[in-house]
């Protein structure tokens, strides 16, 4: 099954309203539409405040599901503060929508690189990993204890280094699905995210904690080292990766979570701190045109599944 569970999720966290604002006062919109949703839209802007280009997320309040998750976002993101995270610069509501206004990612997502069927070399590959893992050893840190929900590389954006064409940096992006873990280490809620990227107890139980997000980051790890191939494509030849890659992967595909890689460990494994890895040979393009931080389009390429995992943009 292709589609994307998107069962109603029964809340964990206290709605907060947004500040009531018109959007003329916040933003200056142009008309370069980034993104189109089922209840929305991504522009590019101009910040009035901080007079910095942006996106601004539009979300229609006809849909309560969709504008309640855009609150949702907009209060976790106000706890983030990292380099690797989309910036949320703004955020509030009027009559009709509500309104996130993000940083501006200037490049592509990592769907968008997979479909184009290109495959990295180990080193390119682990310099992207890197970078997630260092962003979820940060989500994941007690004091802030955020479990992303929906890692997958559609939500994973990629911009060109102007240094060497050949880096990328990553912003991870859509915070709709998250939560803030409390006294426990996981939740139990409706199955929401992407069935492809679940890990086991979240498909068959709901169950989500810091381990869901490394089983997600395993699937996308064996996708940039396959070119796009799940883990569990049975039609998928076999693939021979380095021993030191293939220890990595197997530790974060553990069935059992409790013996899963967490974050801070995966950051140290010998794979992704090793600057002895092949020299790259190819690595991903990232088109020159710009793409939002939050765009949300649909494509059927096989190497990577990109569907609507829930109402809103």
């Amino acid at each position: 099954m292709d589609d994307v569970l998107s069962k109603n999720e029964n809340q964990t966290h206290a709605e907060v309203d947004m500040r009531f604002a018109h959007l003329a006062d916040v933003c200056e919109m142009s008309n370069d539409v980034l993104g189109v949703g089922g209840f929305g839209e991504v522009r590019r802007a101009r910040h009035k405040l901080t007079n910095a280009e942006c996106a601004v997320k539009t979300i229609s309040k006809k849909n309560e599901q969709a504008a309640a998750s855009s609150r949702h976002e907009a209060q976790v993101l106000e706890k983030l503060d990292h380099s690797h995270v989309c910036k949320l610069l703004d955020s509030f509501e009027d009559e009709e929508n509500s309104y996130l206004v993000l940083e501006l990612v200037q490049g592509t997502d990592l769907c968008n690189s997979l479909n184009n069927e290109m495959k990295c070399d180990e080193r390119s590959v682990a310099n992207i990993m890197r970078q997630i893992l260092e962003v979820l050893a940060y989500c994941h840190k007690p004091e802030i204890a955020v479990i992303h929900r929906d890692l997958k590389p559609e939500n994973i954006m990629l911009q060109a280094s102007t240094a060497d064409e050949n880096n990328f940096h990553v912003k991870l992006i859509d915070f709709g699905l998250a939560v803030q873990l409390s006294s426990r280490d996981f939740v139990q809620t409706d199955v929401v995210g992407t069935e492809e990227f679940l890990a086991p107890e979240a498909c068959s139980k709901g169950v989500y904690a810091r381990a869901t997000d490394m089983w997600s980051a395993g699937v996308i790890l064996h996708m940039l080292l396959t070119g796009g191939a799940l883990p569990n494509d049975g039609c998928v030849p076999k693939h021979e990766f380095s021993e030191t890659c293939a220890n990595l992967l197997e530790g974060l595909l553990r069935e059992d979570p409790s013996r899963r890689l967490t974050a801070v460990e995966a950051c140290q494994h010998s794979w992704i701190t090793s600057d002895s890895l092949q020299e790259p040979e190819l690595s991903l393009s990232v088109p020159a045109k710009n793409s939002s931080a939050v765009t949300n389009d649909c494509c059927n390429q096989k190497t990577c599944r990109r569907t609507a995992r829930r109402g809103g943009a």
